[in-house]
């Protein structure tokens, strides 16, 4: 059984391996960003980690992640995600992170690390829509910031406050993860319904 000290073996270069991978190679993992980000705040709540390490090797892996699916975005174009459908990433996936910054523009960089499937198309969204450089680093760098330091520090607190918290990390860490899976699912309903709502209308 999954245990805290599961989570103390990866240490924090598994962290800024899983986190660069879902960020900057285009891949699902097995437990998605946030879940292994709560797991090190409750992990810092009880002394097996740092929490300041966590927040530095999180922003890190993350803002350099981002950079490199910038830079396949811009480089490669739409077509290149559309034919090879790598990881995440497929025509659909795409079209809804295009939605998401026709709608919130820059400001879809700072909250995209906190929605599952959009989190790994975002960087490469930005590229292909020629987003500036300067401009996409500017709130790259902030939402790697804000995100470790929300998502660990809600899992410090967490950790601080339950005590074993050992106990509930793996139930709460599944619950992220099946809130993950439904996500893009729940998101393809949520438009389907929309659409046939303006159809009758």
């Amino acid at each position: 059984m999954f245990s805290i000290e599961t989570f103390s073996t990866l240490g924090l270069l598994g962290l800024a391996i899983a986190i660069f991978a879902e960020t900057g190679l285009l891949v699902g993992i097995v437990f998605p960003g946030d879940s292994l980000i709560f797991a090190f705040g409750i992990l810092s709540a009880v002394g097996d980690m740092s929490f300041l390490g966590t927040i530095i090797v999180t922003a890190v892996a993350s803002f350099l992640g981002y950079e490199l699916a910038y830079t396949l975005g811009k480089k490669y174009g739409i077509s290149f995600f559309e034919k090879k459908n790598v990881g995440l990433i497929s025509t659909k996936s795409m079209e809804q992170a295009e939605k998401y910054f026709t709608r919130f523009g820059v400001l879809t960089l700072l909250f995209a690390r906190f929605i599952p499937v959009l989190r790994t198309v975002a960087g490469p969204m930005a590229g292909i829509g020629k987003m500036k450089r300067r401009t996409f680093t500017i709130y790259n760098a902030i939402g790697a910031i804000l995100w470790p330091v929300i998502v660990a520090g809600v899992g410090y607190y967490f950790g601080q406050l339950v005590p074993n918290p050992d106990r509930y990390i793996m139930p709460i860490i599944a619950v992220v993860v099946g809130l993950s899976i439904m996500f893009p699912f729940v998101l393809s309903f949520y438009h389907r319904v929309i659409k046939k709502v303006k159809k009758n209308d």
